[in-house]
């Protein structure tokens, strides 16, 4: 450890020291880290400058460690990166983290009990962004929610909320799409719709880009399902969203349990990146609505949580996006409620990135 110290000399069996050392001192090696001026790319390559003074010789046991400051995803250490043997220099950081947020690196002495020598300044990551559709005056909404127990809620926002937008934004030229999904279901022949986990990979490259394509406009209705979980992602899709490499064993906010595609597409259209969905909104329903709707408790299966760790890791998810301060989160008792808080909040959301052009004022003639 570092400190200061001495040699004593001792008889057998006797405590008290013949002779005695000068006091010497042991030392930290001193070092610097340079952080990326510029904010960087989850996925493409990037450089971190480093110097260290040392009294002894290079140890291939020394480190660099990436470490988030508020990151959403793992805490500790994200990457560990060796020291090459030159006492300076720069190291290549190939794959920067996954999650975007702030982070910073450590150099750890790896004969000293990984003691930090030194450490950065924080540094930005940003994940890669799609450009939105060149669609002109079309306004594409991403609708996330799972499908078997929204189906009520799902109408109404397809069927009466978006004629309704699009019948207010009309004398502004404007188009209204609501993009959502009905992966994985199908009737078993008793006249009730079931989520299945029958979805292709195809399915999920599809949702996460039209989801890009609509950005800022994100909607979640959320009620407590927790939906379909898929088995495994393909390599491309892991290379165009490198976020999702932390799920593919387990989900990271309930260890043990991968994350469903209900999660993944809050944590692409919001969580990973807040400031990227400006006009995000979070619509979750009431637990006590099959109770109060007057539901048969034969068919309220379908409004329940599956599994118990599908209720503790939707429940996890619920506590996080509200933890975000850009989040916009409302409760709703049942689908007409749902159908007018979508409206009201898309219209201003809207009009906010397309505000209505004043009316030209028709010529006066004045007569005397």
């Amino acid at each position: 450890e570092i400190g200061t110290y001495q040699f004593r000399y001792f008889m057998h069996g006797s405590m008290t020291p013949v002779c005695t050392s000068a006091p010497f001192s042991t030392n930290m090696p001193t070092a610097t880290l340079e952080a990326p001026q510029q904010a960087v790319t989850s996925g493409e390559a990037s450089t971190i400058k480093y110097s260290i003074a040392l009294n002894r010789a290079h140890s291939p046991k020394d480190w660099i460690g990436i470490y988030p400051q508020d990151s959403y995803g793992p805490s500790g250490c994200a990457i560990v990166l060796p020291v090459p043997e030159p006492n300076e220099g720069e190291i290549v950081l190939a794959k920067p983290p996954a999650f975007p947020g702030r982070y910073y690196a450590r150099y750890h002495l790896g004969q000293h009990g990984d003691l930090v020598a030194a450490t950065s300044d924080t540094f930005e990551v940003r994940i890669k962004q799609l450009p939105r559709a060149a669609s002109g005056r079309e306004v594409r909404i991403f609708l996330c929610s799972t499908v078997a127990d929204m189906l009520d809620e799902r109408r109404v926002l397809v069927d009466e909320v978006v004629p309704r937008l699009q019948a207010k934004l009309e004398s502004q030229h404007l188009t209204v799409s609501l993009i959502t999904f009905s992966w994985g279901m199908r009737d078993p022949g008793d006249g009730s719709i079931t989520e299945e986990a029958s979805a292709s990979e195809d399915h999920l490259r599809v949702i996460l880009h039209e989801l890009e394509r609509c950005r800022p406009y994100f909607v979640a209705v959320v009620g407590e399902r927790y939906g379909w979980i898929p088995e495994e992602y393909p390599p491309d899709l892991l290379d165009a969203y490198p976020w999702l490499g932390k799920y593919t064993k387990e989900n990271e906010m309930l260890p043990g349990v991968r994350a469903s595609v209900l999660e993944i597409q809050v944590l692409n259209g919001f969580l990973v990146q807040p400031d990227a969905a400006e006009q995000n909104a979070f619509f979750f329903r009431e637990a006590s609505y099959a109770r109060r709707a007057g539901i048969p408790s034969h068919t309220r299966g379908k409004y329940e949580p599956v599994s118990e760790y599908g209720r503790e890791a939707l429940n996890n998810l619920k506590d996080e996006i509200r933890r975000q301060p850009s989040a916009v989160v409302h409760n709703f008792p049942n689908a007409t409620a749902l159908g007018q808080q979508v409206f009201d909040h898309l219209s201003q959301a809207i009009l906010l990135e397309f505000p209505q052009e004043p009316v030209p004022l028709s010529p006066v003639r004045r007569i005397n």
